[in-house]
Order: C-alpha cells, then sequence, then structure tokens
C-alpha cells in the first residue's frame, strides 16, 4: 500500500468518510447514496428569509450601545473626595467633582439603550453632618454642560470643578483624568498649594 502524503490529518479530522468508504455497500444502499436529496429550511428560516426578500434589505446586526458617560462614583483620600464621571470611549477622561471634606451621595441615574438616552441627578452632602454642598444634572440632551446647584456650565471651559462646604462651585480649565486614588492626591496638593486658583485659605474650606 502506498503512503499517501497527509493521510494521517485527513483521517483524524474525516473519521466518517474513513468508515464509509471502508465498509462494502450494498446496491440498494448504493443507489440510495446516489439519489438527490431535497434540503429542507425550517419555518422560522423561511419567514426570515422571506421577509428580507419582501423589503429588499438585510438584517441589522445588533450594536451595543453604552451611554457617553458612565454613572459616576467617588473615590477618597484623608480629608479629600472626588466624585466623577468617566467617558466611555475614553476613560482616561472624566468631569470632576472635587471636595475638599469627606462626603456620601444619593443619586437618580437612568439611561435606555432603545432610545440611546441617559438622564443623571443626584445630591452630594458632607459626611457625617449630611449638610447638602452640591445637586448636579447631566442628559444626553445635551452633553456639552453640567448643572451644578443651579447653575449650568459649559464642559468646554473645563471639566475639573471644586466644591467649597457653603456650596461654592469653582470652574477649573483643566480636563478631568481617569479617577485614582493618586489623582486625588495630586489635586488636593494643588488645591492647597501656591499655586491654586481657590483664593481662600484651606482652613476656611
Amino acid at each position: 500500500m502506498t503512503d499517501v502524503p497527509g493521510s494521517s490529518l485527513f483521517l483524524i479530522y474525516h473519521p466518517i468518510r474513513v468508515a464509509i468508504l471502508g465498509r462494502q455497500s450494498s446496491p440498494e444502499a448504493a443507489h440510495a447514496q446516489r439519489q438527490p436529496t431535497t434540503p429542507t429550511m425550517k419555518p422560522a428560516s423561511l419567514l426570515a428569509l422571506l421577509s428580507v426578500l419582501a423589503c429588499g434589505c438585510k438584517p441589522n446586526p445588533t450594536t451595543t450601545w453604552k451611554p457617553l458617560l458612565d454613572g459616576g462614583h467617588h473615590i477618597g483620600t484623608t480629608g479629600a473626595t472626588l466624585l466623577a464621571f468617566a467617558y466611555d470611549e475614553n476613560p482616561d477622561r472624566s468631569i470632576v467633582f472635587y471636595f475638599p471634606f469627606d462626603i456620601n451621595s444619593s443619586a437618580d441615574h437612568t439611561s435606555d439603550t432603545r432610545s440611546r438616552t441617559f438622564d443623571y441627578s443626584g445630591t452630594i452632602t458632607t459626611s457625617p453632618d449630611n449638610e447638602t454642598v452640591l445637586s448636579y444634572h447631566l442628559s444626553s440632551s445635551d452633553v456639552t454642560r453640567i448643572r451644578s446647584n443651579e447653575t449650568d456650565f459649559e464642559l468646554g471651559n473645563g471639566s475639573v470643578f471644586h466644591v467649597a462646604r457653603d456650596g461654592t462651585v469653582t470652574q477649573l480649565p483643566f480636563s478631568g483624568l481617569q479617577p485614582t486614588k493618586e489623582y486625588v492626591v495630586k489635586l488636593q496638593q494643588y488645591f492647597e498649594g501656591p499655586d491654586s486658583m481657590i483664593r481662600d485659605a484651606p482652613d476656611e474650606f
């Protein structure tokens, strides 16, 4: 018997075909194998095909939608806390609220994949005395601005905000970065340092 190059691969991937070739077939079986077969289609597949042919279109692929911004989260260190909304397509960039104190948060966030809309609103209070220092609203109807303490802020002018204990919100001309503990410390050093754009002394916050 002559060895066929690659025959071992054929045997591995086609064991059924090898078994058929090695079996003696009766004339009736051979005749049955030569008879053409008519392919069948399940009713559900047939209806789908007919609907596509009727409209002359192709089925749309299923796409996954996410809001432009995540639902927000806060992260803190000793004496400072961030509330941040990270951008889905560029999570290294965020809308950041900096608080030189500990906070509590309550939120009412909704999103709808069918209409591709989201609406985020919430309240921030001091911890542990629960004094309200910030209310915010951010919506897919206009992602270029955020409403904070009844004031609209254009995000094109900066996405870092300092929030004082009395509720004063100051917008900084910076782009917020990914919220990490290291970033909280860097902002804390900036706001408490001599180059800070916040003119009040830290102990007055």
